[in-house]
């Protein structure tokens, strides 16, 4: 092999496309493997489908009425595995219930090794007394009363477990 083969051989590199469906929604089938230059330029258009010629003839085409359902169906699926929204009650009751796991009152979610542990509910309960006087005068009412209720509610159990 001539020293040019080498150092053209040594300039090419492999590319491999994994997306699993081309620029137009078409179910591609297998990877497509590109051999490139190494510039960056060259290898971004090498990777890029630019016909369906790579798609085997024994996949079956996906009409778009098809993929319209399976989009619709991926949207749904993701939309089910959000999390609500985040708003100033829910983030009080996230650590209020994080406070009453760590006092052993809540049972953690499966899988979780969680010990009762009191001094890490102190922080948290002071925590959200610190959140209540940090807020104090900019809650509407039903906020202030759910901070209070909360509080009240995290301090009598502390009392219960600490005494344990």
């Amino acid at each position: 092999m001539s020293k040019d083969q080498e150092d053209r051989k040594k300039e090419e590199m492999k590319v491999v496309d994994r997306r699993r469906f081309d620029a137009s929604g078409n179910d591609r089938g297998e990877t497509h493997e590109v051999v490139s230059s190494t510039s960056a330029s060259s290898a971004a258009t090498a990777a890029k489908p630019t016909s369906d010629s790579h798609v085997p003839k024994s996949s079956a085409k996906i009409d778009d009425s098809e993929m319209e359902k399976h989009r619709a169906a991926a949207r749904t699926e993701y939309a089910e595995h959000q999390a609500p929204e985040i708003d100033f009650p829910a983030f009080m009751m996230s650590l209020a219930t994080q406070a009453l796991m760590q006092l052993g009152e809540v049972k953690p979610p499966d899988g979780v090794d969680l010990k009762p542990d009191v001094v890490a509910a102190r922080q948290t309960i002071d925590i959200i007394a610190m959140i209540q006087a940090k807020t104090k005068g900019n809650l509407d009412e039903r906020e202030s009363h759910l901070m209070e209720s909360i509080l009240h509610n995290l301090r009598i159990s502390f009392l219960r477990a600490a005494k344990k």
